[in-house]
Parts: C-alpha cells; structure tokens; sequence
C-alpha cells in the first residue's frame, strides 16, 4: 500500500430547492483517464475500473467527509450520506455541516465561486497499461473537497443547474469576495 494521497475531480451539482444542503454527483468516474498527478515522485494519469471502490465503501463509506482543498487537518465541512458503485463511476451525496464554515462553502458553491470537487484515494490494487497509465482495480476513498482545478479536464460542478462548469476564483478570493458582500461593499458579487 502506497502513502501516496492521489487527488482526481469529480463532477457535482447541488440537489434543487433553495434550502438543500446536499451535494450530490459523479465522484470518480470509470475508465476515464486523469491529468497527470504526483505518484511515488513521478507523474502519473490514473483510471478507475468499475466497483474499484467497492470494499472501501462497505468498510468505511460513513467515515468519508467533505473538505476544502484537501485540507484534511482542518474539521470537515460535510460527509457523504449516499454512494452508488455505477456503470459509468462512483456517484456519492455529501450533506454540508450546519457549521460557519460548511455554511460559508455552501454558500461558495451556491454563488459560483467554487465549481470543483476532487476526491483523495489510497491506491490498493493498480497495473500499468501500455500507455504507461496505472489502472487501478481497489482503491479506498479517504474523503471528498471542493476544489478550484480538477485532476480531469473539464470537470466540476455548476451551482445555477446549468451543468456548465466555471472556472472558480480561489477560495481565499472566494471568502474575501462573500465578506465584502456581506458587508454591502460590493453587490452582485
């Protein structure tokens, strides 16, 4: 078993109704290549087989919680409520903290700032293919974050229901943006 952490997006969306607090969507899809990532000091692209998950889920689906950046030594802002080992990827449902900061997030993601979400992973059981890819057949999910640049290009999550994703400004833009706004300092922010 590796140490490394390995990062990948995910693609979201908010469930309807003004007052949700849940997030919900496509964690890791299957048989799709990342962006290169960091593994074992050396840059990698990463794909997922289907049911890679599986056993991780089963053993530890409830300990899975919600983080901004990966920031695991940070209190979480949600944990995932619902997993569903698909055709097409891992799809998962995070319920935001009623906390300052998992309001402040939900809020983020409501207004367009954020639009990334990436998920953490031990890799149990991997193969290299002739691409030089690492396939990896078991995987344990150690938590979820949203995030301003997904591992997969193209990846994320809209908070208007338009399904688009948008670049997102970083989360200390992010933040300053919602205080000033709070504040009456800027409006339509």
């Amino acid at each position: 078993m590796s140490a490394d952490l390995l990062i990948f997006s995910a693609e979201f969306a908010l469930d309807e109704g003004g007052q949700s607090r849940m997030l919900r969507g496509l964690a890791v899809p299957y048989s799709t290549a990342s962006s290169p990532t960091v593994f074992q000091g050396e840059p990698q692209r990463h794909r997922f087989q289907p049911g890679a998950f599986a056993r991780s889920i089963s053993e530890r689906g409830s300990k899975v919680r919600l983080f901004v950046e990966h920031d695991t030594q940070r209190l979480p802002i949600g944990r995932a409520v619902d997993f569903d080992d698909t055709a097409e990827g891992l799809r998962v449902g995070f319920e935001f903290a009623s906390t300052a900061s998992g309001d402040e997030a939900l809020q983020l993601v409501r207004d367009g700032y954020v639009s990334g979400l990436s998920v953490g992973v031990d890799p149990l059981r991997f193969t290299e293919d002739r691409r030089g890819d690492l396939v990896h057949s078991e995987a344990r999910l150690r938590e979820v974050s949203l995030v301003n640049e997904p591992a997969f290009a193209g990846a994320g999550f809209s908070g208007d229901g338009s399904g688009e994703h948008r670049k997102g400004l970083n989360i200390m833009q992010a933040r300053l943006r919602l205080r000033l706004a709070e504040k009456g300092f800027i409006h339509g922010y």
